[in-house]
């Protein structure tokens, strides 16, 4: 149904879209200041993988049909549902932020994937209505933290329970989180070149927002050697008349500035894959 983009189709996307938000909530993990409490995060990341893959099903039949505003509009209310699992809930007094280091791997993985499989069928209008206008955020309101309209980067946390894991097990790896990404990429539909090239889309976007988007991936794309495929196609003019206003940019030189910009300040200077800046 949902390849038919039709009033039923719709239905069923919501209908499916609010019954995995609201399972979300059997996820919640009991707080724990314990060394292992990293062992819970891991194994609830796991658990939650058929779910994932569920999602990237019905993601994968979307993206085949002839995309409404309603459609891409369902996905955003979607997400904004998950935004209240990144903190703690209002009856929580006392807390520690890495209690919810599950929600926050997770929900960060499902928005980067929503982003890559838009890219991969080259929904680029889709993608910017979908990062546009921001994201309503009323639990950060009510703590007190943030405006209720947000920026994309609300899906985007560093986790500690990853850092606590990695430095308790004496793993020595420069981030856990990106290796989760990569060992977790499904063996179909998806691949990590995808990921990383998504990442490095909303890293782009972000900066021309004035926001900072860390792409966890990229900490790999030093191991690929050629540009991501949209950036290669990019060089087309008719291609790239598309895919710059998914950027946030209106011509190429943007692009650059930001990518030049982030690299002086230090944020991330392997974002940018394949030994070449996006567009030549």
């Amino acid at each position: 149904m949902l390849r038919t983009a039709s009033p039923a189709a719709l239905g069923s996307l919501q209908d499916y879209l609010e019954s995995l938000s609201d399972g979300f909530e059997a996820l919640r993990l009991a707080g724990s200041n314990q060394p292992d409490f990293d062992e819970g995060v891991i194994k609830s990341i796991g658990a939650f993988t058929p779910y994932r893959d569920e999602y990237l099903s019905v993601l994968g039949s979307l993206v085949r049909t002839p995309l409404s505003e309603d459609l891409v509009l369902a996905l955003k209310r979607f997400f904004e549902r998950l935004i209240p699992f990144l903190t703690r809930p209002p009856q929580l007094m006392s807390w520690s932020d890495h209690w919810f280091d599950n929600y926050g791997f997770i929900i960060h993985e499902l928005f980067l994937y929503t982003v890559a499989v838009l890219i991969k069928h080259e929904r680029f209008a889709e993608v910017s209505a979908f990062l546009g206008d921001g994201f309503y955020a009323a639990a950060l309101s009510e703590t007190g933290r943030a405006d209720p309209i947000q920026p994309f980067t609300v899906f985007r946390h560093h986790l500690p329970s990853l850092a606590m894991r990695n430095q308790r097990l004496k793993l020595g790896r420069l981030s856990l989180h990106a290796d989760l990404l990569k060992d977790r990429v499904p063996a179909r539909g998806v691949a990590f070149d995808d990921l990383m090239q998504a990442d490095l889309v909303l890293f782009l976007r972000a900066a021309a927002q004035g926001e900072f988007w860390w792409p966890e991936s990229l900490i790999w794309s030093g191991r690929k050697f050629i540009p991501f495929e949209i950036f290669a196609r990019g060089r087309s003019q008719r291609y790239l008349k598309g895919l710059l206003p998914m950027l946030g940019a209106s011509n190429k030189d943007e692009c650059s500035m930001w990518s030049i910009h982030s690299s002086i300040s230090g944020e991330r200077t392997c974002c940018l894959s394949g030994n070449s800046t996006p567009f030549r």
